[in-house]
């Protein structure tokens, strides 16, 4: 029995022994090295790349970058900004964050697509792990949000607060939250607290943030 006992532990340290270093990371802490690495090939990947009009649809690279620690994990997530100003003032981002495996991306914007359209913006609270989303309709008032945790495994959407107006048989407004029609008061009752906390003094407009070139990012990250 003892022999038996000894020759299992001595298979498991010889398994643990081959553990391949993206397990550990996943199971332990998340190295900034390991981070850096995972951005740099990604911003060598197409999923790096917005698709925008030259005399043709192409695409191209998103031209500037930042590092900010979202989540409080002390390893920085990676922004990758592209500004629209061909007609638009939309800045378009994709929030990277390494989960010790793989690159988990989101998309979102900010800015104005024009007259009658989109106004929004999105903003984080460094350390904290939230991320919020916000949009309106500068025609009918109709806005809608978004929640986010940022975590160690990636990006949870913890709420959707869609308020619309619309004028098709006189007005009528319906809110929602998850895709659940509910009552104005508990429509606002939620609001206000999610806009105590998503919306601190310590949150921060993507807008906002420093970025420096592709260039130097990847420098950077090498």
């Amino acid at each position: 029995m003892k022999k038996r006992l000894i020759a299992a532990i001595l298979a498991l340290v010889v398994v643990i022994g081959f553990m391949p270093q993206g397990s550990a990371e996943a199971a332990g802490k998340i190295s900034k090295k390991a981070a850096y690495k995972a951005y740099y090939k990604w911003m060598k990947s197409d999923d790096a790349k917005i698709e925008r009009w030259y005399g043709g649809y192409q695409k191209v690279y998103y031209k500037k970058y930042t590092l900010l620690d979202i989540n409080g994990d002390k390893v920085p997530e990676l922004i990758a900004l592209y500004e629209d100003r061909d007609g638009t003032w939309i800045n378009s981002y994709k929030i990277c964050q390494f989960d010790g495996t793989k690159v988990n991306v989101l998309e979102t914007q900010s800015g104005v697509a024009g007259a009658g359209g989109y106004r929004g913006d999105a903003t984080v609270t460094p350390k904290k792990g939230r991320l919020y989303e916000y949009s309106i309709s500068s025609g009918t008032g109709s806005t809608y949000e978004v929640y986010y945790k940022v975590t160690k495994k990636g990006f949870q959407k913890k709420y959707i607060l869609d308020f619309t107006r619309s004028y098709m048989n006189g007005e009528t407004l319906t809110y929602k939250i998850n895709d659940n029609t509910v009552s104005k008061k508990k429509f606002n009752s939620l609001h206000k607290k999610l806009e105590r906390t998503y919306k601190s003094k310590k949150s921060k407009s993507l807008e906002d943030l420093k970025y420096i070139s592709r260039k130097k990012m990847l420098k950077k990250l090498k």
